[in-house]
């Protein structure tokens, strides 16, 4: 993912082609979602600032939000994290909403 990169690693779950996983649709939705969001937002006369830090700062906010469970949208796999191993790098954990509720 180029546009929602801070989702990577994380589990998302598969609403659209739940038997076949490999084929990340849910993925690719949110990344065609953080594409299109990204033509659309930045630059001058739009919402936010045409800067690489804005850019970085705004697309981490909306993936975020996107790729959580929240009252907006599901994300069941927050129900499936794995804490288990004692090294972190394996932890298996969903991405939480980018603000304290």
């Amino acid at each position: 993912m180029k546009k929602c990169s801070i989702l990577e690693n994380l589990l998302i779950m598969e609403v659209y082609l739940p038997n076949n996983p490999e084929a990340r649709g849910t993925c690719n939705v949110i990344e065609a979602l953080g594409q299109r969001m990204y033509d659309e937002i930045f630059g001058n006369g739009k919402t936010f600032r045409d800067t690489t830090q804005c850019k970085d700062i705004v697309m981490q906010y909306l993936c975020l939000f996107w790729g959580s469970d929240n009252n907006m949208y599901t994300n069941y796999c927050i129900n499936q994290e794995d804490y288990t191993s004692v090294n972190p790098l394996f932890h298996k954990i969903s991405p939480r909403p980018p603000c304290r509720r």
